[in-house]
């Protein structure tokens, strides 16, 4: 849908690794750590790591938060590590996928930037809030292009589900009323829970228009409709 509106080559969906390697949560636990997703480019981290000590600082008192839990790929995480452990706070740096599928499991909710990530916690069950500091260069894009969503599980639904709380300046006051109302109005995050099962059941089955079938067979069905020679 979304290449066919920006006149896009024509595409097939075929699936996504994320679906295998994500188990869906099907409840959100009472309490749990909060998922800190700053970026994994220098960039991003420079931008959003400030952001994220103040959402910290903000929410580390909330009844239901036990801590917080930042995966960053492991060429970042020494870097990562310098910048946390000036934070008032305790804050868990993971790198391995297994150390993030098990975060994502106990996770509470998610503060993370726009990206691939938000589409593998909506996979995953994660409530979240969205954000992400843009340099000039990108607002300019932004606007040039009158962009509706940054959120992928936004984009998919085509409708606000979770949070985006965009800026070329952090404000954090935004993120943590968002994260707030998340964390203490149970509807909000019920309500995320439900659009992202309807996510999954979606890039499980594709669409009604266009059904997902075996990504073999698609290639089969192209080959024979060009009449192009199968090799043996």
């Amino acid at each position: 849908r979304i290449l066919d509106e920006l006149g896009g080559p024509p595409t097939c969906y075929v699936g996504h690794p994320a679906l295998q390697a994500l188990p869906f949560r099907s409840a959100i636990p009472e309490r749990g750590p909060l998922l800190l997703l700053p970026g994994s480019r220098e960039g991003e981290l420079r931008r959003h790591l400030p952001l994220m000590r103040s959402v910290v600082e903000h929410v580390k008192a909330n009844p239901r938060v036990t801590g917080f839990v930042l995966p960053t790929p492991k060429a970042m995480a020494r870097r990562v590590r310098a910048e946390v452990d000036s934070w008032n706070a305790s804050v868990a740096i993971v790198s391995s996928e297994h150390e993030k599928g098990e975060a994502f499991r106990n996770a509470i909710a998610a503060c993370a930037v726009t990206g691939t990530v938000t589409l593998e916690l909506a996979l995953a069950g994660v409530p979240m809030v969205t954000t992400y500091v843009a340099d000039k260069g990108q607002a300019k894009r932004w606007l040039k292009y009158r962009v509706r969503f940054a959120a992928l599980p936004n984009a998919i639904l085509n409708r606000e589900l979770v949070p985006e709380v965009l800026f070329t300046e952090p404000d954090p006051e935004r993120i943590v009323a968002s994260l707030r109302a998340l964390l203490d109005e149970p509807d909000a995050a019920a309500a995320q829970l439900s659009g992202f099962g309807d996510i999954r059941t979606l890039m499980e089955g594709g669409t009604r228009e266009a059904p997902m079938v075996d990504p073999a067979d698609r290639v089969l069905s192209y080959v024979r409709s060009q009449r192009l020679p199968i090799g043996s």
